[in-house]
């Protein structure tokens, strides 16, 4: 089966349904080979193919990549190394990965689950310095003042269309953000929580220009 089509449900459960079966939380790292996508786990198999149970799941697999990280709720099927996938839970885009800049500041995504935020002198002057403890200017980057940094916590999950939703917390609050990757760019839209509507759109790029 390649990704066009949805499998059939995995025959060893009753009802010949993943609904009606008792899941596993299922993490590893997808491999791309033409339209099938493979997941790369310490199980008995180098690698599973995956089988997608549900449209939305199909869609999911469809805008990973090689070396994107997948948490999902499913069933192996050892015999036959593929794994089926009632559903998929969140996961680890790898190009979301490095240092992001901004007129707003510097992001720099260490991994699948936290970042580390730079504001920028400009978003410090928007905000009032007093939101930060301020250590002077970067001389390496005058754009940036030297603050501490702001350390998020983040997951992602899949968004229709080509857009991803990611849940960013830090210490205090969590924000519903959307995720758009064109190139070497991402559009970032923040959300307000109680009236549903964006609050602010951040452009970030990768090359290191605003």
């Amino acid at each position: 089966m390649t990704e066009s089509a949805l499998a059939m449900p995995f025959q060893s459960c009753p009802l010949n349904s993943l609904t009606t079966c008792t899941t596993e939380a299922i993490s590893g790292i997808i491999r791309k080979t033409g339209q099938d996508s493979f997941l790369e786990t310490t199980q008995k198999c180098v690698a599973y193919k995956i089988m997608a149970q549900t449209a939305d799941t199909l869609d999911t697999l469809k805008k990973m990549s090689t070396g994107d990280l997948v948490t999902a709720a499913g069933q192996y099927d050892h015999q036959n190394c593929t794994v089926h996938f009632a559903n998929i839970e969140y996961v680890g885009l790898k190009k979301f990965l490095g240092k992001w800049t901004s007129k707003d500041g510097i992001f720099i995504v260490t991994d699948f689950t936290s970042m580390t935020f730079y504001p920028s002198n400009e978003l410090m002057k928007e905000l009032g310095t007093s939101k930060a403890p301020l250590n002077g200017k970067s001389k390496a980057n005058p754009g940036y003042v030297l603050v501490r940094p702001i350390l998020y916590q983040y997951t992602v999950t899949s968004y229709v269309g080509r857009e991803w939703v990611m849940f960013l917390s830090d210490h205090y609050s969590t924000t519903f953000t959307t995720l758009l990757f064109d190139s070497n760019t991402i559009t970032m839209k923040l959300y307000d929580s109680e009236a549903g509507t964006v609050k602010k759109t951040i452009i970030l790029n990768q090359n290191g220009s605003e």
